[in-house]
C-alpha cells in the first residue's frame, strides 16, 4: 500500500449518524505516478448508500507520496476499508 501524503477521514453522514448506522465501505483506488488518486470505485458496500458515498468522496481527496521510480503502480488498484463507527 502507498504511504505518506494525506488521507483525512470522511465526514460521518448526519442522517446515518442519527439513525445509528455503522459499517465498512471498501473503496478501490488507482493512483497516478504523482501519488494523486486517479480513480475510485466502490469495491464492497457498507450496506448504506450514505456511508458509501461519504467514503468515495473522502478517498477522491486523498493523496500519497509519489512512489519510488522502480514502483509499478500503473494500472494497480488498492482496496482500502473505510470504517464508520459511532463512539
Amino acid at each position: 500500500m502507498p504511504r505518506g501524503g494525506e488521507q483525512p477521514p470522511p465526514a460521518y453522514p448526519e442522517g446515518a449518524r442519527r439513525r445509528g448506522v455503522e459499517g465498512v465501505s471498501q473503496v478501490a483506488l488507482r493512483l497516478a505516478a504523482s501519488g494523486r488518486v486517479e480513480e475510485v470505485r466502490l469495491h464492497r458496500s457498507a450496506g448504506d448508500e450514505r456511508l458509501d458515498d461519504a467514503a468515495l468522496a473522502a478517498v477522491r481527496r486523498w493523496h500519497f507520496e509519489a512512489p519510488p521510480s522502480d514502483a509499478r503502480w500503473n494500472g494497480i488498484w488498492f482496496v482500502v476499508p473505510i470504517e464508520f463507527r459511532l463512539r
